[in-house]
């Protein structure tokens, strides 16, 4: 019934649905020592197609690794540089794990290879790779990957073997058919794809949101301090005299959670310090601030007489010393999380 007669008058056989045909066109699998005899090494597609898979294999690892991390990062009071430092690293060590295990266990591949109908064998024997070389391979392969440039070896090579692949004795090779439908290839590359976007704005973000957070504690101590600055020049308006006892008469602060104490010295000098042990841990031995009252340029002295300018240092002062303001030694706080007028 499923035969077609043609014009002869004799019987054909009826052609076979797409999808059966396009299957028996699809390899059979086959041992790598074959795959190596036959010089069926991986192509470009195929390993794209695996890299593509263990991507995102990785990435969400990482990013349920980042979940339980980063509020225990935020208790610690990790700065931001370290916390960035540590995705990064837990991502490197990952990656090396994962493909030095999956390359030298007894498939021969990641996950992501035994979905593109890869393995990666000894150059030499075709055979399987021991896990020192496998962790070799993988750690090449980081190194070349974040390079770029290293990676398009296998364009020129006749095995096309990776840079990888030359410096630990490996090769490619291609054992049977991509076990996976164009639908959800495509599907995993767009997963692929936001998961790396969204990696790449987070550590690109979060030193941002992280040193937000800690300025504007920062901050708090900076506001707090106008009514020092209210004291001094009150004060010095009054009696003229630039003595602490005179500039602080009247004036007492009370520590709050990020400020310890915020006191009024000799000319003018007004000392913000932060509480770096339940406060603000990230300012630990760099927690102090200062503002300097000036007139002409030079602090509050017997006799002084104009316009009250304030000077505020962190460890960086280029904004007063810009505008020829005196300003008062001892601040400590990086410019990273000192207010914009303490830069």
């Amino acid at each position: 019934m499923n035969d077609v007669t043609g014009e002869s008058g004799l019987k054909s056989p009826a052609p076979l649905p797409t999808a059966i045909a396009a299957d028996q066109e699809q390899p059979r699998p086959i041992g790598p020592r074959e795959a190596l005899d036959a010089h069926l090494s991986g192509g470009f597609s195929r390993r794209f197609v695996a890299q593509v898979v263990d991507g995102v294999i990785l990435e969400t690892v990482l990013a349920i690794l980042a979940l339980i991390g980063l509020p225990m990062a935020a208790s610690a009071a990790a700065t931001s540089t370290s916390t960035v430092a540590a995705i990064l690293g837990g991502y490197l060590v990952l990656f090396v794990f994962y493909h030095g295990l999956g390359n030298s266990s007894k498939r021969m591949a990641t996950r992501g290879r035994r979905a593109a109908g890869l393995v990666v064998a000894s150059a030499d024997s075709g055979g399987r790779i021991g896990m020192a070389r496998a962790f070799w391979r993988a750690l090449v392969s980081l190194v070349s990957g974040i390079l770029i440039i290293p990676n398009l070896v296998v364009l020129f090579t006749r095995q096309r073997r990776s840079l990888a692949d030359l410096l630990s004795g490996t090769v490619v090779l291609q054992t049977g058919p991509i076990a996976a439908s164009g639908a959800a290839i495509g599907l995993v590359m767009a997963i692929f794809f936001f998961e790396t976007v969204g990696g790449l704005l987070a550590v690109i973000l979060l030193p941002v949101a992280m040193d937000f957070e800690v300025r504007s504690k920062v901050n708090e101590g900076y506001v707090l301090a106008e009514t020092a600055k209210i004291a001094v020049g009150e004060n010095f308006m009054t009696n003229g005299d630039p003595s602490a006892s005179a500039l602080a008469r009247d004036y007492v602060f009370t520590p709050t959670q990020y400020v310890e104490n915020i006191t009024i010295g000799d000319g003018g000098r007004i000392t913000i310090v932060f509480n770096a042990r339940t406060g603000i841990p990230q300012l630990a031995g760099q927690n102090v601030l200062t503002l300097q009252a000036n007139i002409d340029g030079r602090p509050l002295a017997a006799g002084s007489n104009g316009l009250i300018e304030w000077a505020c240092a962190g460890r960086s002062s280029t904004q007063a010393r810009s505008q020829g303001l005196s300003i008062a030694s001892g601040a400590t706080v990086p410019e990273r999380y000192a207010p914009q007028y303490c830069r």
